[in-house]
C-alpha cells in the first residue's frame, strides 16, 4: 500500500510542477496554458530538440502513453546529461512507470527514480523541484527500494532554508507519513502564518486539519484560501505561481463543500461554495463539475431536499470517465431512495 501511495504521489508531482525550461518558448507557454493541441503542433515542428522531446513526452503522459513518454524523455536526457531539470523529469517518469509496472520490474524503475532525483540535486543543489521530489521519494518509498525517513528529515531542513514554503510542505508530508498528527498540524499552522496571503498555503493547511478530522479548523482555512484575490498576492510572483494560487483559491471552494460532507458541518456554506464552483470552469487538475454535483447532492440530502439531491446525483452517475464520481453517485442514490 505504501509503495502504491508513493508512486501515485510521484504522478501528482510530475503533473503539477512546471520546469524552468525555455519559458519564452511559445510551445512551452501553450503547454503551461493547457492548450495542449497547439503545444503539440508547435513541438512537433521542432521535434529534434531536447525541449521538444521532453514536452512531447509529457503530452504522452497526459494521454496515458507512458512507454512512449519514457522513451522521449530519455532521449531528451541523453541530449542534456548535465542539466538538472532533465534528470528531474526522468526521475518523475520513472516513478510513474513503477506505479504501472509488475512487482518484478517496479523496483528497477524505483531505483531509476531515486538515482535521477539524486543526480538532479547533485547538478543543482538549488533545484527546489528536484529536492522536493527526492524528499518525497525518501518519505513514501519502502526502505527495500531506498526509502529513508532519516534522509528525508535531513533534506527537508535543507529545502526549508532554500524555499520556506516548499520546506514546510515537505515537513507536513513527512509528519503525515509518520502519523505525527500534532507535529503536522503545528507545521500547517506555521505555513499558514508565514504565508497568510497564499491560497496555496492556506489550502494545504486546511487539508492537514481535514485529514485530522478537525473539520471546523479545516473550514476556516478553506474559507480564507477561497477569499484570496489576485490583488492580495505577492507582487513578485511569476505567471506560473499566480496560476497556482488561482487554482488553489478556486479549489478551496470545492473543499468547503467536500469538508461539509465529510464533517457534517457548515452545510449551507458548503452548498453556496459548491454552487460558486459550478459557475467556474475547472482547470484540468481540479475536480470536475460532476464531482462537485455529487458533493452538492449529498449536502442537499442532508438539508432534506431529496428532489435536488436526486437530480444532481443522477448527473454524477452518468459520468463514466476514469476517476469519475459514478460509483459514489450510485451509492448516494441508494441512500436517497431509502431516506
Amino acid at each position: 500500500m505504501k509503495l502504491i501511495k508513493y508512486y501515485l504521489l510521484m504522478a501528482l508531482i510530475f503533473s503539477g510542477f512546471v520546469s524552468g525550461l525555455s519559458n519564452a518558448n511559445p510551445a512551452v507557454l501553450a503547454f503551461e496554458d493547457e492548450n495542449y493541441e497547439l503545444a503539440k503542433e508547435l513541438f512537433e515542428k521542432d521535434n529534434d530538440s531536447a525541449v521538444s522531446k521532453l514536452y512531447l513526452g509529457r503530452l504522452e503522459i497526459k494521454d496515458g502513453n507512458f512507454d512512449e513518454a519514457e522513451e522521449l524523455i530519455k532521449e531528451a536526457l541523453d541530449m542534456k546529461p548535465n542539466d538538472s531539470n532533465y534528470h528531474y523529469w526522468f526521475a518523475s517518469i520513472s516513478g510513474i512507470q513503477a506505479g504501472n509496472a509488475s512487482i518484478f520490474s517496479a523496483p528497477g524503475y524505483a531505483s531509476d527514480s531515486k538515482e535521477h532525483f539524486i543526480k538532479a540535486v547533485e547538478l543543482d543543489p538549488n533545484n527546489v523541484q528536484a529536492l522536493s521530489g527526492l524528499i518525497s521519494f525518501y518519505i513514501q518509498a519502502p526502505s527495500i527500494v531506498g526509502g529513508s525517513i532519516d534522509k528525508a528529515r535531513e533534506l527537508t531542513i535543507q529545502l526549508t532554508e532554500l524555499d520556506k514554503k516548499e520546506g514546510l510542505l515537505a515537513h507536513i508530508s513527512l509528519h503525515r507519513s509518520e502519523n505525527e498528527t500534532d507535529k503536522e498540524l503545528a507545521k500547517a499552522e506555521e505555513l499558514a502564518s508565514a504565508f497568510p496571503n497564499s491560497s496555496e498555503a492556506l489550502l494545504k493547511a486546511g487539508f492537514s486539519y481535514q485529514g485530522a478530522k478537525r473539520y471546523e479548523n479545516a473550514y476556516q482555512y478553506f474559507t480564507k484560501a477561497s477569499s484570496i484575490k489576485e490583488s492580495d498576492l505577492d507582487a513578485t510572483l511569476n505567471k506560473k505561481e499566480k496560476k497556482s494560487e488561482k487554482i488553489s483559491s478556486t479549489s478551496a471552494l470545492y473543499q468547503i463543500g467536500r469538508n461539509a460532507v465529510l464533517g457534517g458541518i457548515k452545510i449551507d456554506e458548503g452548498i453556496i461554495a459548491l454552487e460558486s464552483y459550478l459557475e467556474l470552469t475547472p482547470f484540468k487538475s481540479q475536480p470536475s463539475h460532476n464531482w462537485a454535483k455529487l458533493r452538492l447532492a449529498a449536502l442537499y440530502l442532508r438539508n432534506g431536499n431529496k428532489v435536488k439531491a436526486k437530480a444532481l446525483a443522477l448527473v454524477a452517475k452518468s459520468d463514466k470517465s476514469d476517476g469519475g464520481p459514478s460509483k459514489l453517485a450510485k451509492r448516494l442514490l441508494r441512500k436517497i431512495k431509502k431516506s
